[in-house]
């Protein structure tokens, strides 16, 4: 259901005017209050999508999401200096407030899919491995850099790396930061100080900024994500929902979240932000149809020479099995036949040389076999009885 205007006063100075309609044209009036008409899931996107977009005050309906996520939106509320209510038409309003310090943490399968490969045994023939497209540079990031899409520059790498980095862009200035990185193979997770030895390479037409954000980086990015997204050029939509994040540091858990957040939504799949085959852009939208995030990488594609990012958008336009970083599967020419999906092929989207990946490969082969059919179930598809993963429809 859509987020609707709030109907009647609620204290003081409280707006009854709105306009019905999508969660942009709501939002987009400036209401000094809007009310959630959804239930469950759905709901909490919504209200935390107002929040984010600096409504000051955000209604639900009692007993239209768990009390958990009340909870969370509590502290959400509390993040972009919002008030939230409940409201039922026999108690009024109600204001909810953080009770604690718990919060939900809404990214994620209900069990993690390492769990759902150890039960199984090796398949006689492997899970093949995603073909990369042909003359893609290693980051694309440093591509709209260069194009002046970003007013700084952060990229991780070793450190004979970074040398090569900071010699390719000799007029811009930059700031390094060396520290031992370790990233765990699954989530992505970052792990400081343990590891590779590592160059934090911030890079700017602007001294200053460049300083800026290796300070920011340095006192902690989650704390300072607001200004240090701008400074990256960052959405500030995409900023600020993962501001509003209790958990900000595990990808996988940002890629759960990203696809249950656009399906609350409303939202499609757009193929530029199909950050699991390729990320055109380095940070998590908001949605996968974001429209300023999609421009941002439309930006980066029309930098790219016209054949290649033709390739490679061809690429990015396929449906995806969500699993985690390591083990998440392509699907050639998927096509939905009511509660079915039909496929080609499905590989690997990459092998990282984990053993994450290794097993995968190993086991899913007779799983998905060439010219398959899946079993739509929840989120996911069924396989060998149980739910995995999250279905990505960017094809």
């Amino acid at each position: 259901m859509a987020l609707g205007a709030l109907h009647g006063e609620l204290v003081g100075d409280f707006a009854r005017e709105g306009v019905d309609g999508d969660l942009d044209a709501l939002l987009a009036e400036a209401p000094r209050a809007v009310g959630v008409a959804a239930r469950g899931e759905e709901a909490l996107f919504r209200a935390s999508a107002a929040m984010e977009r600096g409504c000051p005050r955000v209604v639900v309906r009692r007993g239209a999401i768990r009390a958990d996520w009340l909870e969370e939106l509590a502290h959400r509320a509390a993040t972009f200096g919002a008030l939230l209510y409940e409201h039922d038409d026999a108690s009024g309003y109600r204001r909810a407030a953080p009770r604690g310090r718990s919060r939900a943490q809404l990214g994620g399968p209900a069990a993690p899919f390492g769990a759902w490969l150890e039960r199984r045994a090796a398949s006689a023939a492997a899970l093949p491995v995603d073909d990369p497209t042909l003359g893609v540079p290693g980051d694309l990031e440093e591509l709209a850099f260069t194009a002046g899409h970003k007013p700084v520059l952060y990229l991780v790498k070793p450190a004979d790396e970074a040398a090569r980095l900071l010699a390719r862009h000799p007029g811009a200035h930059a700031a390094t930061r060396a520290e031992a990185v370790a990233i765990d193979p699954a989530t992505g997770a970052r792990r400081y100080g343990e590891g590779r030895d590592s160059t934090h390479v911030f890079l700017s037409a602007s001294r200053a900024d460049a300083e800026r954000a290796a300070a920011l980086w340095e006192r902690g990015s989650s704390a300072h994500a607001r200004e240090l997204g701008a400074l990256l050029g960052y959405p500030p939509c995409c900023v600020a929902a993962f501001e509003a994040l209790a958990a900000r540091g595990d990808n996988a858990a940002l890629v759960w979240i990203t696809e249950r957040r656009t399906r609350a939504l409303s939202a499609s799949f757009a193929p530029p932000l199909n950050v699991v085959l390729r990320r055109v852009v380095p940070f998590t939208p908001c949605t996968f149809s974001c429209r300023l995030a999609v421009a941002r990488a439309e930006g980066v594609l029309d930098a790219l020479d016209a054949g290649v990012a033709s390739s490679l958008l061809a690429s990015l336009s396929r449906a995806v099995l969500y699993l985690d970083e390591a083990r998440s599967i392509v699907l050639e020419g998927a096509r939905a036949r009511g509660d079915e999906l039909a496929y080609e092929r499905a590989a690997l989207v990459r092998d990282d040389g984990s053993v994450e990946a290794g097993v995968a490969r190993a086991k899913l082969g007779a799983w998905l076999p060439p010219g398959g059919l899946l079993r739509l179930v929840g989120r996911g598809v069924e396989l060998d009885g149980e739910e995995v993963g999250a279905l990505l429809p960017f094809g």
